[in-house]
């Protein structure tokens, strides 16, 4: 088990603190999107 999801928490904080202003209602839909997509194929 390696320390790939800490690294990815850290890589969505630092995306978050460098450009919390893209967070708007298209890259939610986006991500709600993607998630129920996902969500779909399991």
């Amino acid at each position: 088990m390696t320390d790939t999801t800490l690294q990815l928490e850290d890589a969505a904080l630092d995306l978050d603190a460098a450009a919390p202003t893209t967070w708007n209602a298209a890259t939610w839909f986006s991500v709600i999107s993607l998630a129920a997509t996902s969500f779909a194929l399991v």
